[in-house]
């Protein structure tokens, strides 16, 4: 299988991320920032590969990820990678933080004039209070607050099956700092809108 452009792990990325959503070639280019008939060609390569799923509705096709084994490996390195050229100063920032994962979302992500620094921290209960203690240590540090959603695991889950809309635009629009493969594996496990 040859690698995939950027263009494609795009496309990827934005499937697994807004999963509930449906997806046609002039939609997906918008988000992307390519033509159309570019998205449509890479869809179709992606298709190919078994790593998306098209389905006719009406005169339009649309599309969704198939979360395969392939899928499931590339995920966690394109949500990794993602953090890396978006948020990388933040990566650094929680490095040391005892969390499951680490979900940054809100006007942190959208330039250098944010009010605070919104954190989905994704936590088993039994590491709560150290977490807890991390964010109130940073919180005397940074100049903006930390503004936390806790969640566990299970929360997570149930949150999306709901559908919580609050927690399903932070999946959406967020970066995950830490715990990619967790993410993934939770994205995989209950991001499948369309029945097989």
């Amino acid at each position: 299988m040859r690698q995939l452009s950027e263009k494609e792990r795009e496309i990827v990325l934005v499937l697994a991320k807004d999963f509930g959503s449906l997806y046609n070639a002039r939609s997906l280019s918008k988000h992307v920032g390519m033509s159309p008939r570019g998205a449509l060609k890479a869809l179709k390569s992606l298709e190919k590969f078994e790593m998306v799923k098209g389905r006719v509705f009406g005169k339009a096709i649309l599309y969704n990820l198939s979360f395969t084994e392939h899928i499931k490996k590339l995920l966690p390195l394109l949500l990794f990678e993602e953090a890396q050229t978006k948020a990388l100063r933040w990566v650094r920032e929680f490095e040391g933080f005892k969390a499951d994962a680490l979900v940054l979302f809100g006007s942190v992500l959208r330039g250098k004039y944010y009010n605070d620094v919104d954190l989905m921290i994704v936590v088993d209960m039994k590491n709560y209070k150290a977490v807890n203690k991390q964010v109130d240590e940073k919180n005397v540090i940074l100049v903006k607050r930390i503004h936390p959603v806790w969640q566990t695991i299970e929360d997570l889950e149930k949150n999306i099956k709901k559908p919580d809309k609050v927690v399903l635009e932070i999946l959406k629009t967020g970066v995950v700092l830490k715990g990619h493969e967790l993410i993934a594996e939770v994205l995989a496990n209950i991001g499948i809108p369309w029945s097989e």
